[in-house]
């Protein structure tokens, strides 16, 4: 690992020793309000008893097998010992009656999907500035992720969250693939559709590029408030462009 081994192991160590969730209810934890549901789990937001958040995430893994609900644990778990100031801090991960729950920081701003949409209905858009300011951000978090060989594989704006000091983190590692190789390649069509590079559309593996194809995505998104492809009548279409060995946006 190219960021100090040693130091996660030390931070992975503090992570899986923490207690459930239920544990922390019985001592004044409150359940906010649901803040979300997808393909990968519900999200809560929680209160301490100090005041202050944060976002409870449950994600169903009964399908799985035991064994697999500990890999799954411990690989949430190796998110909550990264360390960087542009992704979203996790606090612990653990199963618990057939669900993987990982308790993880709480942006007040919410996601950049939702802050995009809102400035689109204004007639605004971000600056360039701050489009360019919160790419560099989320490639310094890219660079990080892929340091200790993990793929986010679902960059999108919904998955960026803002601050309350104006920058962004990247978050929701819901479909992330910790790699034992910084040359293994994955092979799932996992993502979002318009945020998915050629290769994974195409079929074919995949590795680290993919993420950044993804970011670059986003900055056209930030800096026009539309997608390369919005054009596209479906999401076929989509694909079919994807797959020409040349494209044109």
């Amino acid at each position: 690992m190219s960021h100090g081994g040693s130091d996660l192991l030390a931070r992975l160590q503090v992570a899986e020793k923490k207690p459930p969730i239920d544990q922390d209810l019985k001592e004044g934890w409150q359940t906010v309000r649901q803040l979300g549901h997808g393909a990968h789990g519900r999200c809560y937001l929680m209160r301490k008893p100090d005041e202050s958040m944060i976002v409870h995430k449950r994600v169903p893994v009964s399908h799985m097998r035991p064994a697999d609900q500990e890999v799954a644990e411990r690989e949430a778990n190796i998110l909550a010992a990264f360390d960087h100031p542009y992704i979203i801090r996790y606090d612990r991960a653990f199963v618990r009656q057939g669900q993987l729950c990982i308790a993880m920081e709480h942006a007040v701003g919410g996601d950049l999907s939702a802050h995009l949409q809102s400035l689109k209905a204004d007639g605004k858009r971000p600056s360039v500035s701050d489009a360019l300011d919160w790419f560099v951000q989320l490639l310094l978090a890219l660079h990080y992720v892929h340091g200790y060989k993990v793929l986010h594989r679902d960059v999108a704006l919904k998955n960026v969250f803002l601050a309350g000091d104006g920058t962004v983190k990247l978050g929701d590692f819901g479909v992330a693939r910790v790699l034992e190789s910084t040359q293994e390649l994955a092979v799932t069509k996992v993502g979002t559709p318009c945020y998915m590079a050629p290769e994974i559309v195409r079929g074919e593996s995949y590795g680290f590029a993919s993420d950044w194809w993804a970011v670059g995505v986003l900055l056209f998104e930030m800096l026009t408030t539309e997608l390369p492809f919005e054009d596209a009548p479906n999401i076929a279409a989509i694909f079919e462009r994807l797959r020409r060995p040349q494209l044109q946006l």
